[in-house]
């Protein structure tokens, strides 16, 4: 929920209490920053009450606005949680290479040259057990900054570039900011080493750019 604008949960705990006459608190897996989008986001509620999953899952449908649609609705185990239950997450970047009308509002267009090679070089470097703090927001409020990535890639799909990332958590701004950073290595703004450098927790000299929100989009959780 939000004080200053629009949320998925708030329209989802309006929808549900449309359908249903009663007021649910909705948990979701993760919080994603304004502007980032979710292809594979999952939720999670506890009832009291019977519900018809297949009844709820088109009255939710009938009754959201056209920017949010639920894909699956079902019953799980009694001590199931959205977010806690989760063992990984997956996220995918877009970056448009050309001038783009449609798509627009889900990738960023980038149209200086970028080292392919170099993004596949930093990518690697991702995988594994870190500290992330310098890819961190300053105001995230979290007890460690340890991440395990299991996967890492760039890949070319036409005149885009498409970055996934899948880790057990993320932190806030996470993916945005080693995407700006990579970027910048590979347009030669700052050097590989200093990417390296990085991953040492050299706090001081974070992250070099932040790549816009709506290139980003959460792609899948795993339980």
């Amino acid at each position: 929920m939000q004080n200053n604008g629009r949320s998925v949960q708030e329209v989802l705990e309006h929808a549900l209490c449309q359908i249903t006459q009663i007021t649910y608190h909705i948990v979701g897996a993760g919080r994603t920053d304004a502007g980032v989008h979710a292809f594979g986001q999952v939720a999670s509620f506890q009832s009291m009450n019977e519900l018809d999953t297949t009844k709820v899952l088109k009255g939710l449908n009938a009754v959201l606005p056209e920017d949010v649609v639920v894909r699956e609705f079902s019953k799980t185990y009694d001590d199931f949680h959205a977010r806690y239950s989760a063992k990984s997450r997956a996220y995918q970047y877009t970056i448009a290479r050309q001038p783009v009308a449609i798509g627009r509002l889900y990738s960023w267009q980038v149209f200086y040259l970028l080292n392919y090679d170099e993004l596949n070089r930093c990518a690697e470097l991702i995988h594994g057990s870190h500290s992330f703090q310098p890819f961190c927001k300053k105001e995230a409020e979290v007890s460690h900054y340890k991440c395990t990535v299991e996967e890492a890639k760039w890949m070319t799909n036409g005149n885009s570039l498409q970055f996934t990332i899948r880790a057990n958590r993320f932190l806030h701004g996470m993916v945005r900011a080693l995407v700006g950073t990579m970027v910048d290595v590979a347009r030669g703004y700052i050097s590989f080493e200093k990417f390296q450098q990085l991953f040492e927790n050299d706090r001081e000299n974070g992250a070099t750019f932040f790549a816009p929100a709506k290139g980003l989009c959460l792609m899948e959780v795993q339980y």
